[in-house]
This record gives structure tokens, C-alpha cells and sequence, in this order.
């Protein structure tokens, strides 16, 4: 039945019959033109009403027990502190649902005529004590993918190696022996730093130094990254359209994990992703930010702009950048340069941790450079848009010690306040508790629910799994990121203080594969977790037993720390999961082209001869040619007795020290075939 709305026809009074699904699409469409004109103001507008309701209530809650103190005035304030964080991602994720998609791109390839006309292209892989071979794959992908479609001309691959293991070393040059064995076009390039200054930035500084010059543009990747070959031409074109253009950033989507924690970092990127990132764009424009990887830059750009300073002070909040990504694009804006994100792009991923403790050990690397950034935040003019991205950056690691410290103060009130009081609503502090943390639930849901909603409308039906599986993926999804929060609350938060008290981080291999971690690995790290959580779980029943729905999933999560950290890195749950088809993504049911392509390389089987220091050492082809490739010292480095000292009683630093000695190397050589030389002569002499 139409509602009724008055009308005047001439001076008579009408009734007119308005359907009310007529009137729900009108203000939708009203919604939207809002949100598509005015979307920052959108973001924020929602990103206040959510603070400031929650804190409200908050707040008269606190005050229903007799006025707010102390400790309320602490609480409130870091409540509002959170609440206004997440507004600020509700925000941004519902106003990118409301934006409208982007047009799709053309599925039209480029002709020869115009590949050929695009400028030289290198793409850059650093890479440090990473699998050689694991790394090969995703450049040999890329490469073939590249040659199919006629851009073999136009790109070049740069293995930029800050390797240390010497025997990780050999094994790379092998790698790449292999991969140039044939005249498959574009070329694939192969240098090792024997001194790895600035880490990764310093890595790529150098390669603009030496060669930077031949290049217009520069595609980064991370070691474990890959792009389809239409991606990368496009990214090129994109950038050829507008010269003010510095740096385009295409999200990367997580692929190839095995874990329950990968699986459902992957999902979770696959399904809500789209609508946050489109609603980040439009908070960005021209001022978007720099991941690190999975992005193309312009060099002459980049190499005038994007110099990193040292900062005042000590390791870690001064001295070297350490994560240099959020940085470097604020350096190119700072000179008016423009920085993009092109999330309508597909065809770009990468891979996460598996395992809680790679991804534990992950984080408080990104920590210590979050936080460092601050130092650079107060010390450099910058645009404010970056400002709020250094800013962002730093408090989301800083938020978990607030919020660890208003967990604190919310027990220490619940032992020493009672909830008997009114609110100003005519209710009692326990049912205004009840009512926010309803509202809390409702508000944490509801941007999963409207992109679950949107991934399903707008995935094709023939691409499309049963919705009932999407819905079920994400309770599933829901019900691990619940737990995996309060654990990374309580990391952070020790990734936080010990950063504050000038504990340094250092810079170790990521670990990309598989782990099965032990219960005495899970135990080392989640016991204080149990410890805590058994005494507040207790002093909650013991005062205020209703409370404890409150805190339940806290509760939850770090009583059952050591087998929660146990069952989320398990790859072979994940792998259980994928086969009954639980937490699956587009690329697993229909994998690209590139995607088809690097699983090929990963399963190969593995030579049955490692190419370790021993081989490069025995084989005069691998030595001859880590001879002409490697930056060797023409002098002697030590006086190692390289002839009275077997290899495999060498030390790491003496390994190392050969790698790069080339008289060493030779003086082993020949230590190596004399030896043989000699047990043969001996074997015919008998």
C-alpha cells in the first residue's frame, strides 16, 4: 500500500500515492550524489557521527554511577580515540560502496605499433635471502606473459640481490644462468650487492645511480609479487597519458596461501576490498600513497624528489628510514608531483605469512617504521593529505596499546564501581551497556554485510559461487579476524613499547612457505596470554558475571591463545578448508594466465644438486661465471687458509668472505681439483 503525500492542483487539495520503494530508491540516489560530490566530506561526516554517538553513550554510561572521575575521563578519552579510528574505516568503506564502480577496462590488447612505441620499462626485484627459485617463478611468469603479448622490447627484469647467505647467493646465480639460457625476450638481469647499505631503498637507489638513466619509468616489485603482462603495459600507458603523474600504486591481492590465517587474509582482501579501496581513492586523488611494491614510478621524478634524509636521534625512532614507501610518496607530493592509486586495476598480488609468527615477525618491522615516522612528520614541511597518511600509518600500531589500556581502566572501574545507576535515556547502565555494545557489533558488521552484498550483485553470474557459500566464507572469515584481534592487540602493543624504549628491529628474510608450528612454539608465545586472560576472566565472575559477555571474545581469544595461534597457521587446515570449498577466491577456481604460469614453475621438481658455495666452488662453469657477474675484491679480504680449511668447517662470516674474495675463490678452486686430482692418481696407483 502507497503512502499518501498532499499535492495542490489549481487550488485543490489531492492526494497523491507515493510507493514507499519509490521513496527508499530516492533517497538512496540521494545518498549516493552525496557521497560521489562530497566524498572526503562523507568519510568524515560518518567518521564523526559514529564517534560521536558511541562516545556519548559511552559517556553517559560512565556518568550514571555518580559523575565522572578520573579514570572515566582517562577511559572516555581513549574511547573516543578508537571510535573515531573506526568511524574513519566505516566511513571509507560504506562511501566507496556507494561511489560507482570503474568503467571496465578494454579486454582490446595494445597493437605492435603502439607496444613499440612505449618508453624503456625496468622492473625491479629486490630481493634478500629469499628462495631463489620461488622467486624465479614469478619472474619467469612475468616474462613469458610479457613476450606473448609483444612487450618483450619494451621491459627489462632486474634481480637486485642484497642476499647474505652465501649459499642463498650461489643458488640465485644459478637460477638466473638458467633463466638467460635462452633469447626470450625482455632480458633478465642479475646483480648482488656484497654491501647491503639502506636495505631495500638503498638497493634501488643504487640501480638508479648506475642505470637509472635508461629508464623513464620503474616497476618495483616485492620478491614474492606478480603482475599479468597486461597490467604492466597498462600501467606504463597510464603513466605516458599525464607527465605530472609520479607514481601509480596498484593494489596487490593476496594469493597462494595455505594457512587458515593467509586464507582468510585472501578472502577477505577478494571480498571487501573493493569498495574500501574505492572510497580511499576518492579521500586521496592526486595524493595517494606508495606500498612499497606493485607500483611504477617515474624516474627522473624519483630520483629528484625521493633522496631519504637521516634522522636526528637514535635507532629506532632516528637514523636510517626504515620503511620508506609512505615517505618517498610524500617526498613526491612535497614537490607537487602527483601519486595515484589504481585500484580498478586487476592482475596484481602477493603473498602474506602463513604461519602467526612470520606474520607477529612482520609487523613489528612495519612498527618500528610507522612509528619512526613520526620523527619525520614533525621535522619536514609536507602536504597535509600525506601528514594524515604518516599519521594513519603510526596509529595503527598505536591503537592497540590504547586499547589495551582501555580494557585496563574498564576492569579496574567494573571491580570498583558498581552499575546501578539511570542513564539520561530512562534505562540502567547495564542495559545501556547491553545497547552499545549491540550498537558497537552493528557498526563493525555493517560495512562486511554491504560489501558481501555488492561482491555478490556484482560478480557475474558465471563466475559467481552460490551465495550461501559467499555468506558462509565470510561468518567464517568473521569469526577468525574476532579472535586474531585481540592477539594482535596485546603484540602491538609490546611491538609499541618496546620500539618507545629504543629496542632496534632487525632486518630478516621473510619467510614465504609453509610452517608447522609445534605446541611448544605456540605455547612460548601465547602463555602470558592464558596467564592474563584466566585472572581477569576470574575477577570479571567473581564481581560482575554479566560483564563477561562484554569481554567474551578478549576472554576467548587469549585463553585460547596457544591453540588459536596453533589452528590459524595450520596450512594443513587451510588446504582441508580449500578442498571442501570453504574460503575460496576468484583466482583458485579461475587462475590467470600469470597465476597458471608461476604454478607451473613451482612444480618442477628441484634439481637433486643444490647450488650451494661447495658447487660454485667445484663447477668452473659456475665459477667462471660468478667470476664475470659478482663484484669481487681484487685484494685479498682475510688471510683465510682457504687450502687448509674444508668448506663445510667454515664460518658464515668466512663463507661470506669467500664469496666475494676472488682470489680465495681461486685458491679454492684449485684446493678442490688438486684434491681430486690427487685421490685419483692414489686410486689408479692401487
Amino acid at each position: 500500500m502507497g503512502r499518501a503525500r498532499k499535492t495542490f492542483n489549481w487550488g485543490r487539495e489531492t492526494q497523491v500515492a507515493v510507493e514507499p520503494s519509490k521513496s527508499k530508491n530516492m533517497i538512496l540516489r540521494a545518498v549516493k550524489s552525496v557521497a560521489q560530490n562530497h566524498p572526503k566530506a562523507s568519510i568524515m561526516s560518518i567518521a564523526l557521527a559514529v564517534c560521536g554517538l558511541m562516545s556519548w553513550l559511552f559517556l553517559d554510561i560512565a556518568a550514571a554511577d555518580g559523575g565522572l572521575g578520573p579514570i572515566d575521563a582517562v577511559t572516555g578519552t581513549f574511547f573516543v580515540l578508537l571510535t573515531g579510528w573506526l568511524g574513519y574505516g566505516i566511513g571509507m568503506s560504506i562511501v566507496g560502496h556507494l561511489l560507482p564502480p570503474p568503467e571496465p577496462l578494454s579486454t582490446e590488447p595494445l597493437s605492435p605499433e603502439e607496444l613499440a612505441q612505449l618508453p624503456s620499462t625496468a622492473i625491479l626485484v629486490p630481493v634478500y635471502n629469499e628462495s631463489p627459485r620461488r622467486v624465479a617463478a614469478g619472474v619467469r611468469a612475468m616474462r613469458e606473459e610479457l613476450a606473448k603479448i609483444g612487450g618483450g622490447e619494451t621491459f627489462e627484469f632486474f634481480l637486485l640481490s642484497d642476499t647474505t647467505n652465501p649459499d642463498i647467493a650461489a643458488e640465485e646465480e644459478a637460477v638466473w644462468l638458467e633463466m638467460t639460457s635462452d633469447s626470450l625476450k625482455p632480458s633478465v638481469f642479475y646483480r648482488r650487492r656484497p654491501k647491503n647499505i639502506a636495505r631495500k631503498s638503498g638497493n634501488i637507489a643504487e640501480f638508479c645511480e648506475r642505470w637509472g638513466g635508461r629508464y623513464r619509468y620503474l616497476i618495483v616489485l616485492d620478491a614474492d609479487s606478480l603482475m599479468s603482462g597486461a597490467t604492466l603495459v597498462e600501467m606504463v600507458r597510464r603513466m605516458e597519458q599525464d607527465e605530472r603523474v609520479a607514481l601509480i600504486q596498484v593494489p596487490p591481492r593476496p594469493i597462494n596461501g595455505a594457512s587458515l590465517l593467509a586464507r582468510a587474509q585472501q578472502f577477505a582482501a577478494a571480498t571487501y576490498g573493493s569498495g574500501f579501496l574505492r572510497g580511499y581513492r576518492h579521500w586521496c586523488g592526486d595524493a595517494a600513497n606508495y606500498w612499497g611494491h606493485n607500483a611504477i614510478i617515474r624516474t627522473r621524478a624519483f630520483v629528484q624528489c625521493c633522496g631519504l634524509p637521516t634522522l636526528p636521534g637514535e635507532r629506532p625512532m632516528g637514523g636510517e628510514i626504515l620503511s620508506h614507501d609512505f615517505v618517498e610518496a610524500a617526498l613526491l607530493r612535497r614537490a607537487d608531483w602527483k601519486v595515484r592509486i589504481a585500484d580498478d586495476l586487476g592482475g596484481s598480488y602477493e603473498e602474506t605469512p602463513g604461519s602467526v609468527l612470520d606474520y607477529l615477525q612482520r609487523d613489528q618491522r612495519w612498527c618500528q617504521g610507522n612509528l619512526q615516522h613520526l620523527n619525520f612528520l614533525v621535522r619536514c614541511q609536507l602536504p597535509l593529505t600525506n601528514r594524515w597518511h604518516l599519521l594513519c600509518g603510526a596509529f595503527s600500531y598505536l591503537a592497540s596499546p590504547l586499547w589495551l589500556a582501555f580494557v585496563v581502566l574498564q576492569l579496574t572501574l567494573l571491580l570498583s564501581v558498581s552499575s546501578s545507576g539511570a542513564t539520561s535515556l530512562g534505562i540502567s547502565a547495564a542495559s545501556a551497556s547491553l545497547l552499545l555494545l549491540v550498537g558497537t557489533l552493528i557498526l563493525l558488521m555493517a560495512p562486511k554485510v554491504l560489501a558481501v552484498t555488492d561482491f555478490i550483485r556484482s560478480t557475474p553470474i558465471e563466475n559467481r559461487r552460490p551465495a550461501r557459500a559467499i555468506w558462509l566464507d565470510a561468518a567464517l572469515e568473521t569469526v577468525a579476524s574476532t579472535l586474531f584481534a585481540p592477539l594482535l592487540m596485546w603484540f602491538h602493543s609490546q611491538f609499541v613499547i618496546a620500539t618507545l624504549r629504543g629496542r632496534r628491529v632487525e632486518w630478516n628474510a621473510q619467510n614465504r612457505g609453509d610452517v608447522n608450528l609445534t605446541w611448544e612454539d605456540a605455547w612460548a608465545v601465547g602463555w602470558k596470554l592464558v596467564v592474563l586472560g584466566s585472572i581477569a576472566a576470574v575477577l570479571i565472575w567473581l564481581v560482575n558475571p554479566t560483564a563477561l559477555l562484554w569481554f567474551s571474545p578478549l576472554l576467548a581469544s587469549w585463553l585460547g591463545a596457544a591453540p588459536l595461534i596453533l589452528v590459524l597457521s595450520s596450512p594443513q587446515l587451510g588446504r582441508w578448508l580449500q578442498s571442501h570449498g570453504r574460503l575460496l577466491i576468484a583466482e583458485e577456481s579461475n587462475p590467470c594466465p600469470v597465476m597458471q604460469r608461476q604454478q607451473a614453475y613451482f612444480d618442477l621438481p628441484v634439481p637433486s644438486e643444490d647450488a650451494t658455495l661447495e658447487r660454485l666452488v667445484r663447477d668452473p662453469h659456475a665459477m667462471a661465471a660468478h667470476i664475470a657477474i659478482a663484484q669481487l675484491s681484487a685484494d685479498p679480504l682475510s688471510n683465510l687458509p682457504v687450502s687448509e680449511l674444508a668448506l663445510s668447517e667454515m664460518t658464515l662470516d668466512q663463507r661470506r668472505e669467500l664469496l666475494v674474495d676472488a682470489d680465495k675463490l681461486h685458491q679454492a678452486h684449485a684446493a678442490y681439483w688438486s684434491e681430486r686430482l690427487l685421490q685419483d692418481v692414489e686410486a689408479r696407483a692401487r
